[in-house]
């Protein structure tokens, strides 16, 4: 099949981009290239579509894809990861990943978690701080806490001055946040138990993964062991794959994942993260409708491989996916 790999064009930014985010600019150009050798290896054309902030609409069509495969993260900004789906949609052609409503959930944390908390899904308790205007810290709510950006990717924002231990320093570090992130943030108690991720592959049927264990043993002694965005830079986390868990919390971790994929609407793929309380019970974290898939770094690829997937064999598979189930979305 002509595969068109659409990602984001940095080349316009790209000095302002490094000063942010120089570990996002690597990752998606190893990405894709690596996207790119796979899908190639498994017997595709590929056609580069790379997007700017006002993209020429005109070019996608003409490009004479069969399936987009869509790596747009929205390094510049998130709403580009929207924008990017929504112009992939008009354009009628099957696009790998989920469809423009399922990334706009699930790329507001505060909104996923109304939505699945709702639903049934086990998570931490949680409030919004608003962007403007005044707010208070819950005070049923329980510390340490954490605070995120609601609508950032690969833990940015999420630092060691996020966790919070009083309702005080909450208060003072939310003002500070919401004013650097200018936009809503995500205030929940942090639990500190066994942290895992799990990869979903397909539709109907859906594929887990062999679920993965974040480890902490060799963290640095002054960080929290949370998996914050200097922990991804670096690498300080080691990993276990599959997860040496019972069989019983192994059946709950895959139904909160079922129902996660039941109510957003995930499609093709996605990551989940999941973090046991002190009772010994799985909360939803965060989920990504877009996980990374740089070889050899990224979780998604790694369980993917655990399970038998090698990398031109993992794209394939999503390229497939996206053509049998069409332009339609959901």
């Amino acid at each position: 099949m002509r595969v068109a790999l659409v990602y984001n064009d940095v080349t316009s930014d790209r000095d302002a981009l490094m000063e942010r985010n120089p570990h996002g600019i690597e990752q998606l150009e190893v990405t894709v290239a690596a996207v790119e050798d796979g899908l190639i290896t498994a017997g595709h054309e590929v056609v580069h579509l790379a997007l700017g902030p006002l993209p020429d609409l005109e070019v996608i069509p003409r490009c004479g894809a069969e399936v987009f495969f869509n790596l747009t993260t929205g390094i510049v900004n998130k709403r580009m990861q929207l924008h990017a789906v929504a112009m992939l949609e008009l354009a009628g052609v099957p696009t790998v990943g989920s469809d423009l409503i399922t990334h706009g959930l699930a790329l507001d944390k505060f909104v996923t978690k109304v939505l699945l908390s709702r639903a049934g899904v086990p998570t931490p308790p949680f409030q919004l701080i608003p962007r403007h205007g005044d707010w208070a810290p819950d005070p049923h709510l329980d510390y340490p806490a954490i605070i995120k950006p609601c609508r950032e990717g690969s833990s940015l924002g999420i630092t060691k001055r996020s966790v919070v231990y009083s309702a005080q320093e909450a208060m003072r570090r939310g003002n500070a946040m919401r004013k650097e992130f200018n936009g809503d943030l995500l205030l929940e108690e942090l639990v500190m138990g066994r942290e895992f991720t799990a990869g979903i592959l397909g539709n109907d049927p859906l594929r887990i993964f062999p679920i993965q264990e974040i480890l902490y043993a060799d963290w640095p002694e002054d960080e929290p062991e949370i998996y914050s965005f200097d922990a991804k830079v670096w690498e300080w986390a080691a990993r276990a794959c599959p997860a040496d868990v019972e069989d019983g919390l192994c059946a709950q971790m895959h139904a909160m994942i079922r129902r996660t994929v039941r109510v957003l609407g995930l499609l093709d793929l996605a990551r989940v993260d999941i973090r046991l309380d002190r009772h010994g019970q799985p909360m939803f974290l965060e989920v990504n409708a877009l996980p990374g898939l740089q070889p050899l770094y990224s979780e998604y690829p790694r369980m993917a491989e655990i399970a038998g997937l090698d990398y031109p064999t993992l794209v394939d598979a999503l390229v497939r996916l996206a053509a049998e189930r069409g332009s339609g979305t959901r």
